[in-house]
């Protein structure tokens, strides 16, 4: 089934029905395999409390690249690996990453200042890869990359800047084309993230750069590999009085992870909620309902994802998308009220965009999302 739209609807509408249309389930397969690259520019500024790194989270890899120093940001604990084609085995492992840079220039402030002040790269002609294994079949996934800005961001596509071609494969595929890894900035030492999240159908994940400029390579300072799904329902009907394995998912980032039941069992958002993430597991049916509002936010520069294990679950409560993208994981959810704020809506391999005139699906292709 398309999704099509009617050009007289009011927006909030056609948004509602796109969504409604696309994520019901009305594409069979069992499992999403394409991710998402999402990015942002955060600032010259101490970001170390502002771009998500909490120990309430799940990191399976966190280094500190070309650094036999370890660095605490924000309660997290990155670990010092130093020199060219930085690995551990089992864990991660890199190519094309031959060179190391000991230090120097602007950083961004903080700790993540420091994280950014040494780095490895590749050259001019080799693509640089990031290889991660043992992954989970099933499990949701968010690599995050922790970069500072080398000169002024591109003035467009095709001119200036550290622009790269991004691609997933293995686990999940994705592609971005034309990344900077100066984006948003006007000068040496901005700090950014890159993000790609997906859902692993393998054990082993890949991502690649490719430089698009003459002189430039991808700076490589250090990064986080994230469990997205750790916090597990564990009683509760409602929003205000549920109990959780972490703590109550109520700010922008967090997760929520409703398990299978015995019975189908409905959840009450008796006051608002932001998250970041949402997934449902089980036969009997997960019905979020409610007349608060659900806003979907990710961490900065990320995507929000919606993931359904197994079964039919359905959010009635208007949901606001205070992220630019959207991933959803699995077929089986019905969104059912209002939708507004969305930009990008990533599923399968469709990407939908609102346009002047309104809705239209792109070509299938792996989706590709703009900068958060």
């Amino acid at each position: 089934m398309k999704p099509y739209l009617s050009k007289s609807l009011p927006v909030a509408t056609r948004i509602a029905a796109a969504v409604a249309a696309v994520l019901a389930g009305s594409y069979s397969v069992s499992a999403q395999t394409s991710g998402a690259f999402t990015f942002a520019n955060v600032g010259t500024g101490n970001s170390d409390a502002l771009v998500g790194l909490s120990t309430s989270k799940t990191y399976l890899d966190a280094y500190n690249l070309n650094d036999t120093a370890n660095l605490t940001i924000n309660g997290v604990l990155f670990t010092g690996i130093n020199g060219a084609n930085p690995a551990v085995p089992g864990v991660f492992s890199t190519t094309g990453l031959t060179s190391v840079f000991n230090g120097g220039g602007t950083n961004p402030g903080g700790v993540l200042g420091t994280l950014t002040n040494k780095f490895v790269y590749g050259s001019l002609l080799v693509p640089e890869v990031y290889t991660y294994s043992n992954l989970v079949v099933g499990q949701t996934y968010v690599i995050t990359y922790y970069n500072r800005s080398w000169e002024a961001a591109a003035t467009s596509p095709t001119v200036g800047g550290r622009r790269m071609n991004l691609s997933a494969g293995g686990a999940s595929t994705g592609t971005y084309s034309t990344y900077d890894e100066d984006n948003g900035a006007t000068a040496q030492g901005s700090l950014n993230v890159l993000r790609y999240t997906f859902q692993a159908t393998g054990t082993s994940q890949t991502i690649t750069l490719t430089n698009l400029v003459s002189g430039t390579t991808e700076h490589n300072y250090g990064f986080t590999l994230e469990q997205t799904f750790n916090n597990n329902w564990t009683g509760g009907t409602s929003a205000s009085t549920s109990t959780w394995s972490v703590a109550p998912p109520l700010i922008a980032g967090s997760n929520a992870n409703f398990g299978a039941q015995p019975t189908p069992t409905t959840f009450d958002l008796d006051i608002p909620v932001t998250l970041g993430h949402v997934q449902f597991n089980g036969t009997n049916a997960w019905t979020i309902t409610g007349a608060n509002t659900l806003t979907l936010q990710a961490d900065v520069g990320g995507a929000v994802s919606l993931s359904a294990l197994a079964g039919s679950h359905t959010i009635s409560p208007n949901i606001t998308l205070a992220s630019s993208s959207l991933l959803k994981l699995e077929p089986v959810m019905h969104l059912r009220a209002k939708h507004e704020g969305m930009e990008i809506i990533s599923v399968l391999y469709y990407t939908l965009g609102v346009e002047p005139l309104g809705w239209q699906r792109s070509r299938p292709i792996p989706p590709t999302i703009p900068a958060t």
